[in-house]
């Protein structure tokens, strides 16, 4: 708790700064999807991703059989330092009903408590594509259900690409540490988003783990709409693919920002991207 209310001091402070912005006429969100494309939010924008998921999880094999039905929301708060360097806090609070050979192990509180920053190496061009990279800190504030032993840490490379105003892609390849003395699982994702209208987009995506010699890769689909160039709203839906797995998901969620001191508003109706 004491570490939790250090981090929103600091969003607040910088929050108080006056900065003069990289204001891209529609927001920028991170969502839907897993995949966290390259391009920060702009110097002095205070953005906020809220999502919630319903889902459930399942393995089998000869010695044993797990299943889980969950339920968790998160929040990403990302805040432009510079135009190519952004802080990141990230939360998560979930729900499980973990049954593991026919006895139940729920489990239920705060399950992340992260602070990282997310950097722009390269915007890109319809020629080149643009590069990222986002670290992140794990901090022990979860509740006890969830608490790793130790801090951890999540490191990924992001990567971007827009050849044409009707069609982007975005890909991730990453680092994962449990802080549980297990070994590193590796991240990957990749998503192709398609222009529908101004204002309307659709996505598919790839996404999933390597851990213990076990690939575990997932198929997301979704749709996302500007409300207006300052709020989004989007919907997605998945399923993992491995023939032992038995997951899926839906998502519900809302990207929004704030213009801080210093950024004119602009309402450009027919000027919208991710």
């Amino acid at each position: 708790m004491y570490k939790a209310k250090h981090i929103l001091a600091v969003c607040m402070l910088l929050l108080a700064g006056n900065a003069v912005a990289q204001y891209t006429p529609a927001i920028r969100s991170v969502r839907p999807g897993a995949t966290v494309a390259p391009n920060t939010v702009g110097k002095g924008i205070l953005q906020f991703h809220i999502d919630g998921y319903r889902g459930w999880d399942g393995r089998s094999d000869d010695t044993s059989a797990y299943f889980n039905s969950f339920a968790y929301a998160d929040m990403l708060v990302c805040y432009g330092i510079t135009n190519k360097l952004e802080l990141n806090l990230l939360t998560e609070t979930r729900n499980d009903k973990i049954e593991i050979n026919n006895r139940k192990l729920p489990q239920s509180g705060i399950s992340l408590a992260a602070l990282g920053v997310r950097y722009t190496i390269s915007e890109g061009s319809p020629r080149s594509p643009s590069v990222g990279l986002q670290g992140l800190v794990k901090f022990k504030a979860q509740s006890q259900d969830y608490q790793p032993r130790n801090m951890a840490t999540r490191a990924l490379l992001l990567l971007g690409y827009e050849p044409t105003y009707i069609v982007s892609m975005s890909a991730n390849l990453g680092l994962d540490f449990s802080g549980n003395n297990t070994p590193v699982t590796a991240l990957y994702s990749f998503r192709t988003n398609v222009r529908l209208a101004p204002e309307l987009g659709a996505y598919i995506e790839t996404f999933g783990n390597y851990n213990r010699r076990y690939l575990y890769n997932n198929i997301g689909v979704g749709l996302y709409y500007f409300i207006t160039n300052d709020f989004q709203v989007h919907a997605s839906t998945g399923y993992g693919i491995r023939k032992d797995q038995f997951r899926g998901f839906i998502n519900l969620g809302v990207a929004f920002r704030f213009a801080t001191m210093g950024i004119p508003n602009q309402m450009q109706y027919n000027d919208y991207y991710e």
